[in-house]
């Protein structure tokens, strides 16, 4: 199974991109980081097994290194 990281992946663009790959490809794994700040919604990532939420920013290179 692929892995795709998306950062921001709470705000209206990219949550619209994890569904679209969610949808497409069933064989992918999505792991969203997002720091939540506000322009961030929880509510437009949709509740799915195949998707990970880990809170954190972007700058953070340990954690990012992490969803490798």
């Amino acid at each position: 199974m692929k892995t795709i990281l998306v950062t921001g992946g709470d705000g209206f663009m990219a949550s619209n991109f994890v569904r679209y790959i969610l949808n497409k490809y069933q064989d992918y794994h999505v792991l969203v980081l997002d720091v939540l700040t506000y322009a961030a919604n929880m509510d437009n990532i949709p509740d799915e097994t195949r998707l990970e939420f880990w809170y954190g920013n972007v700058r953070n290179a340990e954690l990012v290194w992490h969803a490798n």
